[in-house]
């Protein structure tokens, strides 16, 4: 039992808001800006959560994941230019699928390594759905793939969110080795190292700006799974906000006048979400899921990432880039545009989200067909 109760919603929330403060606070400082605010947030966030500080489970991170992240969507790409970005889309993409192929091979030689039993196909596929897409890759996969072990899938689910969780936090504290900045020099977009993008470099915003930020975003959520529900997809409800919210971009020149903030606003909503999920990372897991599974995840994602950061730099893309596909691999759309938005990769925040579009809607069909040829 944490000594905060998961009940005591405000109790648990001020915590949250106050580790993302804390990660706001070590930006300011030069020793804080090596490991990056997103690292102290959720680095705090599982520290404090283990240490039975804070629940590992509450309705308040649920709240913070279930509304703040869909809005936060919007307020990113409010003021972002899909002309101006498009150039960049592409190298994203392109460095995506490449992460995709190193996600499977790792699927493959984990196969290979470990012996997962008599559902063996069908639990290598859901990794390779899950870590091309995200979770709710893994939702669909298990249930195209009728998979019938129900404490299995719990160990799998258990795995899954415990090493992408942790290899979020590996990739936010990249860019702050030398050795990283050495081997990709200074290719892609300009200022792809600098840290998080912040208000005082908008205009200065105004009440009314703040208020038509947030009304645009809500409308869109609102719009997003309203149509989704309509189509009878409401479970897949974030793509349409997703897919929506690239519209205000078209407009980006006209908005950017009236909603000075959204990015900060945004920023504030990431930070919230980092810290709700470093607090759900139960390291305790470790010792009730299945040894093996949990491996099986680890190296999966270790091969995704020590052959697609060589092969990127090969492709001449940057740091940022690749970085920024690989979160869309592993861990989704959302966590790509906001640890994007974060380390101030403003042209690639939509990238990102792009990118982990396409692994929502590609995820379950490749994972799919690799349990298929796995049989």
């Amino acid at each position: 039992m944490s000594l905060i109760a998961p009940e005591d919603d405000y109790l648990v929330f001020a915590c949250v808001a106050v580790l993302a403060w804390i990660g706001f606070a070590a930006e300011r400082t030069r020793f804080g800006r090596l490991l990056t605010g997103v690292v102290w947030t959720g680095g705090l966030a599982i520290l404090m959560s283990n240490l039975d500080i804070i629940p590992k489970h509450a309705p308040a991170y649920d709240y913070v994941k279930r509304y703040l992240v869909p809005l936060a969507i919007p307020l990113f790409l409010m003021r972002v230019n899909l002309f101006e970005i498009f150039s960049e889309t592409g190298k994203t993409l392109a460095a995506f699928a490449v992460g995709a192929v190193t996600t499977v091979l790792g699927v493959l030689v984990g196969v290979l390594w470990f012996d997962l039993g008599p559902l063996e196909a069908d639990l290598a596929g859901i990794f390779a759905a899950t870590y091309i897409g995200g979770t709710l890759n893994f939702a669909a996969a298990s249930e195209a793939l009728a998979f019938p072990d129900s404490v299995l899938l719990s160990a799998a689910l258990a795995a899954d969110s415990l090493v992408g969780k942790s290899y979020l936090l590996v990739l936010a504290a990249l860019p702050a080795l030398s050795v990283m900045r050495r081997v990709f020099g200074g290719s892609g977009p300009e200022g792809d190292l600098q840290g998080p993008a912040s208000a005082d470099g908008e205009d200065r915003p105004t009440l009314f700006s703040l208020a038509t930020a947030l009304c645009t975003s809500a409308v869109i959520v609102g719009a997003g799974y309203w149509l989704a529900g309509v189509l009878g997809m409401k479970a897949f409800g974030i793509l349409f906000v997703s897919g929506l919210a690239l519209l205000p971009g078209l407009f980006a020149r006209f908005l950017g006048r009236y909603t000075q903030g959204a990015h900060a606003i945004g920023m504030i909503c990431a930070y919230l979400f980092f810290a709700a999920v470093g607090a759900g990372a139960d390291a305790s897991t470790l010792f009730s899921v299945s040894g093996q599974v949990m491996l099986f995840a680890l190296i999966v994602v270790v091969i995704h990432a020590a052959l697609l950061f060589p092969l990127a730099r090969l492709m001449g893309l940057s740091l940022a880039e690749t970085i920024t596909a690989s979160n869309a691999c592993i861990l989704g759309p959302t966590t790509a545009a906001a640890l994007a938005a974060a380390r101030g990769w403003n042209a690639l925040v939509t990238p990102g989200l792009l990118a982990g579009l396409l692994g929502y809607g590609a995820g379950t069909f490749v994972g799919v067909l690799v349990a298929r040829l796995l049989v």
